[in-house]
């Protein structure tokens, strides 16, 4: 019984058909992955419905009539269990074709039913977005669903010009392990171009003429484009799985196309939608005349007025020009100047080719041309006069002998004119003019030097005191540079030579030129035009910033970063800038490229530079560094947040660029619920926060360094976790001493006895957390004092340090500092790691650990240098051990420093040591500290020592690491399997391992190492492995790769009647033995699908086994 679009379906039925005549549609709404908004998509099948009456219709269920209604799939992965269904009786057809669901020979209803679900819910298709067509330089996504696990596929597209010239590109792809290929992500693994390319099927496409251009020539239609999957890596021989047509429209929405005869101008004006005036620009195109009118039609669907100007060879105008009178270009000017549509006081000039030098000639001699573009132009006369009034520039001499024939026969000219430098009377008097310009240049320009002739006019314009004109350089791009997407045209007629030429140029290099010459030359025209008083709303420049959570998070949480409104591979810079209560700035940049949708995730996109690189979601963040010298990032008022400001700015200036969009973000240090509790019982000052909600709750005691007063904010996240913290101030706070000779352990005696009667506060022992001093200070707690039942020490001593430690009648005095050993850095810094007494030396100043029967986590940072913190973590579990004690738990951070704060602090690298009265080092690198912070946080919150699945009385609600695997419990083997790993730590590094055994007991193995994302979430169908058996985006790798314990073993399956038991194990780190473990599930693949029959045969001398379908 088919379900009703509000209904979701309890297990996957086939989707609702309309088999009326034509076309039969499937209408599939798949949820988007975050399952808060659903997409209702249009799917066309490729085959044909029979007429009304036939046999075939007979595939409809009697008495119902199919109507065009959604059926509603949770999710897109019970879709692929829908796919996966079908797969045996798929794969058993010879020569599917959709036809034969309905084809003439009457059959069953259930028969028909079922061999019409079968098939068709298997075809491939083709999803587009957007669907039906864009206009020309609007990105494409193209993504095929509906193919076999890693099928090889062959992408191809092709369109046709209006001269019936065809242009084709291909490319080879394998699809993912749910059968889909998404070129924003899939790299090509060859054909017309390789990599990851989204839009390289129509920039890589060549025409089937040799040395031919594509063009359009009538703007008000679109180029129809073409896109088939073809079975294998054969771009003409595979068999055809799916196709799909894309309109590619020059005109958008609303753009007014005016043809223009006004005295001797022809030409046509292209006007944006709305109410104008609108900034003006003529485009002048190059050398064979014409009126070519793609540009300007796109141009106008960003917000301007643009003329495209013919000059000759064009409805009355001279077929051929001997010179170029300068009065028909002032009469255009003119025209457009006092058009009611265009607003003043002047306008803008695009040129290309011989457009470009015809422009550069307009700017020096005519009035109100404001700004200027010109691409790949020349700044002398070349093979015409140019004529203004009563002056004249004479063309450049021709030297003919400078020619060169390449090996391809064709033509290279570039050398073949004389250098402005020596015929200077054929030079543009560009110094007369007053425009602002901007030269867009292809370096393997072999037309004419491109390069040259913009830096001589470079060189003039200033020579003559004007303004320095903008140049901007595209390696290995050639002389036509269009609009994106436009294929290469590499060489060619040149009409006046009258053979094929050399136009230079590499295809993907082009490609990129045009891209971003595109939205340069935009940019360069909104800017000095007057943009700001447009009225289209482009969404090319209006950016937006996302973040997530929206508005506010507590400091630990991962932010999700987006941009969106781009233009397509934009180039910008995210800047980040929060001030602490004392008013100090910290501030982070960051560059990066859109993508070809002018979007930008953080969570995708890597850093290209500034102040980190690479794939770093959260680096703006912890990359931050303050304005003034030595200065640290603290809370003081934990009831207030951090307001972080972040800015993206065009370009990849951190200071220069103009400001696209800003977003502000609070980040808070109390989770919503989280209640302080200002202590002052007996000598006790701290500040108690409790979780939201009934407790008791789990208490820990949070004590941190040098320096003494009250710091609340690592109490207070941790309280969001679960944990009733108290921020415990033991000098230099309140009526607290401000000054320490002798550390007297009853006060945190009291202290300790105070959370434990707290009516809030569960069980027979508390948790102790502290740094630097700190963990000094509680070592010496844990060793003295009862109710202390585990302990997290971050980067302590095993020694006091000076201070003496007291309790009762004990005291331990304070290690001997060695001044001889303080050396000082290059950079005038003081490094004191070498500066205390070893407690090997020294033994009455070690802290007597042995007597503590409390669990310890050391968290130590390889790179401290304010003391031997790993030696002294390494000498206390010796010590432990040696009085038979439990080893206690030490993990090592490289290249982490001192200070190892919650999730995102930026690092404290040197400061002030209040002790040693200057600045000293604290160690540590941006990168690798800031992922020990992430890291040390994820450790004491994880099972041992505080979380859950250690003792009974930690507690806090937290959930622990969960594999998921889709289908669940069971698949066949040779069906793809999902697997997902939740409730990580934010980007916490972790093995994944896999193991089964065959009937003979030989063990098969594989491992691969991944790293969470910012959500604290692993999906292999997403994540790339890092290494192990493999490396990559391989989702079913764990399968694949494995290897036998025993030499030269194969894995054979003998008793299809059992499956094989794979066990998945995610370790903690990135050992593959060693690591802790954190999660675990058994997974069944079995060989015989539900309902199939097995059925030994003995006929005759046959000897074998029959297996039948359900």
């Amino acid at each position: 019984m088919m379900a009703s679009p509000s209904q979701p379906l309890s297990r996957p039925g086939p989707p609702t058909l309309d088999c009326h005549a034509g076309t039969v549609h499937s209408y599939v709404r798949l949820l988007a992955p975050e399952r808060e908004a659903a997409e209702e998509v249009t799917q066309v099948l490729p085959f044909t419905a029979p007429s009304q009456g036939s046999a075939g219709s007979r595939s409809c269920r009697k008495g119902e009539e199919f109507q065009r209604k959604p059926v509603c799939l949770p999710t897109r992965a019970q879709l692929s269990c829908l796919l996966a269904s079908y797969k045996s009786f798929y794969f058993s057809i010879p020569n599917f074709r959709s036809w034969e669901a309905c084809s003439t020979k009457t059959k069953t209803e259930s028969e028909a039913t079922h061999e019409f679900t079968a098939q068709n819910r298997m075809a491939p298709v083709i999803v587009l977005e957007p669907v039906a067509g864009c206009l020309w330089d609007q990105p494409v996504q193209v993504a095929v669903r509906g193919l076999a696990p890693e099928q090889p596929v062959t992408l191809r597209a092709s369109l046709r010009d209006e001269k019936g010239a065809l242009f084709r590109a291909h490319a080879r792809y394998r699809a993912d392990a749910h059968g889909e290929v998404d070129l924003t992500r899939a790299p090509a693994l060859g054909g017309s171009f390789a990599g990851l390319e989204p839009m390289g099927l129509l920039w890589a496409m060549e025409p089937d003429r040799p040395f031919w251009r594509l063009i359009k020539r009538d703007v008000q239609t679109p180029f129809v484009v073409e896109l088939e999957v073809l079975d294998g890596h054969e771009p003409d021989g595979g068999r055809l799985l799916a196709r799909a047509v894309h309109e590619r429209h020059f005109m958008a929405s609303g753009v007014r196309r005016v043809p223009v005869r006004e005295g001797r101008v022809r030409a046509t004006l292209f006007l944006p939608p709305g109410n104008g005036p609108f900034p003006g620009i003529i485009d002048l195109f190059g050398l064979g005349g014409g009126l070519l009118e793609y540009r300007a039609s796109l141009l106008a669907g960003k917000g301007f007025a643009v003329l495209a100007l013919a000059y000759y060879n064009y409805d009355d105008l001279p077929k051929r020009m001997d010179i170029f009178h300068l009065e028909y270009f002032e009469e255009a000017v003119n025209y457009l100047l006092s058009h009611p549509q265009v607003k003043g006081p002047g306008i803008g000039l695009l040129g290309i080719s011989k457009g470009g030098e015809l422009g550069l000639a307009m700017t020096s001699f005519l009035k109100g041309i404001k700004a200027a573009v010109f691409i790949n132009g020349s700044m002398v006369a070349v093979g015409n006069t140019i004529s203004y009034k009563d002056e004249t520039i004479p063309p450049v001499s021709i030297l003919r002998g400078q020619a060169k024939v390449t090996k391809g026969g064709l033509l290279d000219v570039v050398e073949r004119l004389q250098s402005p430098l020596v015929e200077t009377k054929s030079i543009i008097p560009v110094e007369r003019s007053d425009t602002t310009f901007l030269f867009l240049v292809g370096q393997d320009d072999h037309n004419w030097k491109s390069e040259f002739y913009a830096n001589e006019i470079s060189k003039r314009l200033q020579a003559h005191g004007k303004e320095k004109p903008q140049v901007i350089l595209y390696p290995e791009a050639g002389h036509y540079i269009e609009p994106p997407y436009f294929p290469l045209y590499k060489a060619g007629m040149h009409i006046v030579v009258g053979t094929n030429v050399i136009y230079g140029g590499e295809p993907k290099p082009h490609a990129m030129a045009q891209v971003d010459a595109w939205q340069q030359l935009q940019t360069f025209f909104h800017k000095h035009l007057g943009a700001e008083e447009r009225t289209i709303p482009a969404k090319l420049m209006m950016p937006t910033v996302s973040l997530e959570p929206t508005g506010r998070s507590c400091w630990d949480e991962p932010l999700s970063i987006a941009v969106r409104g781009l233009a397509p591979e934009q180039s910008v810079t995210l800047r980040t800038a929060l001030r602490d209560e004392t008013g100090k700035l910290f501030r982070a940049h960051a560059r990066y490229r859109a993508d070809p949708k002018g979007e930008l995730d953080l969570a995708r996109a890597p850093a290209l530079g500034g102040s980190f690189a690479g794939l770093e979601p959260m680096g703006l963040l912890w990359a931050m560094e303050p304005d003034r010298p030595f200065w640290r990032l603290i809370k003081r008022d934990v009831q207030t947040p951090f307001v972080v400001e972040l800015e993206v700015l065009d370009g990849h200036e951190s200071e220069g660029g103009r400001l696209l969009a800003r977003a502000v973000h609070e980040r808070h240090f109390m989770a919503p619920g989280v209640r302080r509790v200002p202590v002052r019982e007996g000598r006790v000052r701290a500040t108690l926060f409790l979780p939201p909600g009934n407790g008791p709750f789990p208490g820990i005691i949070d004590l941190f360094g040098v320096g003494g007063g009250l710091r609340e904010y690592r109490a207070s996240l941790l309280a969001g976790k679960g944990f009733a913290v108290m921020a415990l101030a033991f000098y230099n706070y309140d009526d607290l001493p401000k000054v320490m000779d002798i550390f007297h352990l009853e006060y945190f005696e009291e202290a300790v006895n105070y959370l434990l009667s707290h009516p809030q506060v569960k069980g027979s022992g508390i948790g102790l957390l502290g740094v630097s001093k700190g963990g000094e200070l509680g070592l010496a707690m844990a060793s003295f004092l009862k109710g202390i039942k585990a302990a997290v020490f971050i980067n302590g001593s095993v020694v006091a340090v000076g201070n003496t430690i007291s309790y009762k009648d004990e005291t331990i005095p304070s290690v001997t500092l060695l001044l001889d050993r303080v050396k000082r850095t290059k950079d005038g810094l003081v490094d004191i790691v070498e500066a205390l007494q070893s407690p090997l030396v020294e033994t009455k100043s070690v802290i007597p650990v042995e007597r503590s029967d409390t669990t310890f986590l050391f968290l130590v940072g390889q790179d401290d240098h304010n003391w031997k913190s790993e030696f002294y973590a390494n000498e206390i579990s010796k010590r432990l051990q040696a009085h038979g004690k439990e080893k206690p738990q030490v993990i090592l951070y490289p290249e982490a420093g001192h200070y190892i704060e919650p999730p995102y602090f930026p690092l404290y690298k040197a400061g002030m040591h209040i002790v040693v009265g200057t600045n000293v080092i604290y160690g540590g690198e941006p990168k690798p500290h800031a992922m020990a912070q992430i890291r040390s946080m994820a450790q004491l919150l994880g099972p041992l020592p505080f979380g859950p699945g250690g003792w009974s009385i930690w507690a806090p609600e937290r959930t622990n690491a969960t594999l998921s695997l889709e289908p669940a419990g069971r698949s066949c083997w040779d069906e793809p399997l999902s697997i997902a790993v939740r409730g990580l730590a934010p980007e916490q590094p972790v093995t994944l391992r896999t193991a089964l055994r065959d009937e003979k007991g030989a063990l098969f193995r594989a491992h691969a190492r991944y790293r969470a994302d910012p959500h604290g979430e692993l999906d292999l169908a997403r994540a790339p492995a890092l290494g192990g058996s493999f490396a990559g985006l391989e989702p079913m790798g764990l399968l694949w790769a494995m290897e036998p314990d025993r030499p030269l073993w194969r894995l054979i399956k003998r008793d299809v009647q059992t499956p094989f038991v794979v066990e998945l194990e995610v370790l903690d780190g990135h050992e593959p033995d060693c690591g802790r473990l954190l999660a675990r599930a058994v997974h069944e693949r079995h060989f015989m699908a539900p309902g199939v029959r097995r059925v030994p045969v003995r006929e005759g001398r046959v000897r074998a086994t029959l297996f039948l379908p359900p």
